[in-house]
């Protein structure tokens, strides 16, 4: 599942900027990383190509946490490979190479 359905989806909703449904799948140091680079785009109202070339492969399982209240908290990492192209609200290329 992780693989094949929460990863991509993870994926997805960055390349989107969908910061609430990040939240639900990250613990706080992950989402304030990646919630960063979403602000940053949106603030300068800049959008992401979302073309996925390849992954998420090296799916690994790096550690779990007990967590006080909850269920675990699980970390994994994985490498994906993107189209590299931001674009205006204008959809101009700004940065990057379709």
């Amino acid at each position: 599942d992780i693989e094949y359905v929460v990863a991509p989806h993870i994926i997805s909703n960055f390349l989107t900027g969908d910061e609430d449904a990040l939240q639900k799948h990250c613990g706080d140091a992950a989402f304030a990383a990646v919630n960063a680079s979403i602000k940053a785009r949106r603030q300068q109202k800049f959008t992401l190509d979302t073309g996925i070339l390849a992954g998420p492969n090296e799916l690994e399982l790096k550690g779990a946490k007990l967590m006080e209240n909850g269920p675990p908290c699980f970390i994994w990492t994985f490498n994906t490979q993107q189209v590299n192209c931001l674009r205006d609200s204008s959809g101009e290329i700004v940065e990057g190479d379709v």
